[in-house]
Parts: C-alpha cells; structure tokens; sequence
C-alpha cells in the first residue's frame, strides 16, 4: 500500500512538471541550438534541491509572479529532465553521459541521484571487464589510462593527455564500493 501511495505520488509530481499546472518558475536549459523551458513549483525545487533555494533567493518576479532561472550552458536538456523527474535507467546510456549526469547531479546537490549511481558502479564495472575481455587491443594498464583521462579534465587538456606525457600521478586511496561505504560515510558531498 504504502509503495504504491509513493509510486502514485511520484507520478503526480512528474504531471505536474509535464502539464506545467499552477507553475511560479521557468528554468530554461539552454545547450547550443537547443532550449526547452520547464515549468515548476517554487515549494517543490526548495525541498528537493539545496541550488535552488540558493537561486530562487536571487531571481526576481515578472508581473505574472513568475521567477525565471537560466541554467548553465553545460547541462544538456536530458541530464536536466533525469535531475528533474528524479528517474534514470542506466542500461542505454553511453558512459561518459553517465558520468557526465553524475558530475550535474553534484552541483545540483542531488543526494539520490549520486547513491543510486553508485549502486549501479558494481554493473558498470562488469561491462567494462566485459568489453577488456572481448578487445585484447586495450592498453594492458586501463588505471593509467584513466589517470591519464583524469589529468586531462585536471587541466582542461581538449587533446587530452596519454601515458607518456601525463603530468600527474593519481592513486586510488578509497574505493566505497569495495569497502561496502556509502555515501553516508563521507557525508552529501562524496560521490
């Protein structure tokens, strides 16, 4: 009964940023040529999300009584709609969407979104040994690859650095996954 009541709930949330009933905000994601606007509820952005408070402090009414909020150019339409809906299958998204979401959800202070990606890191980690497995061609080292991957973002490298010119040394010291640590742990800022 209860599963249900919050199920019920949940999809009503979703009607109402689909349908935009009795909205008093506008965020507008703006990502190259494409924009959307969705209409939301100043009492339910508070609660959910720790950036809006912040930004809704900040935005100033129209003459409808309505705060507009633009989004950073960075987040895509689709990374705002999961963040939004609060729902995302991972099972057809490409990796670097994945990680890229995780990044979003961070500055959004979204708490669920960063447990349940990490619920899903045990499934990502076997595709990744799966796709190893079937392409012998992949660097022997996959951590010195990803060190070299991280040092680039580091730096904000576009070309991207490779083993050999990879300015930093990068050492796993924690791995929550293998230690059984949430993110209660570490508190709301650990991914």
């Amino acid at each position: 009964m209860t599963i249900k009541h919050f199920e019920k709930l949940s999809n009503n949330y979703i009607e109402l940023l689909e349908k935009g009933i009795d909205f008093n905000v506008i965020i507008k994601v703006e990502k190259s040529t494409n924009i959307k606007e969705f209409k939301s509820h100043s009492s339910i952005l508070k609660c959910r999300f720790f950036y809006f408070q912040n930004k809704l402090k900040d935005s100033l009414k129209n003459i409808n009584r309505i705060m507009k909020i633009d989004l950073e150019s960075h987040i895509s339409i689709q990374q705002f709609e999961i963040i939004i809906k609060g729902s995302v299958s991972l099972e057809n998204l490409v990796n670097q969407f994945i990680f890229d979401l995780t990044l979003v959800a961070d500055e959004f202070l979204l708490e669920e979104l960063r447990v349940d990606l990490q619920m899903e890191e045990i499934k990502i980690w076997n595709y990744i040994k799966v796709g190893i497995a079937q392409n012998p061609n992949l660097p022997s080292d996959p951590e010195t690859e990803h060190a070299a991957e991280i040092a680039s973002w580091i730096d904000n490298n576009t070309i991207g650095y490779n083993v050999k010119n990879n300015l930093y040394e990068i050492k796993l010291l924690l791995c929550g996954s293998r230690g059984g640590l949430t993110v209660n742990h570490f508190g709301i800022y650990a991914i």
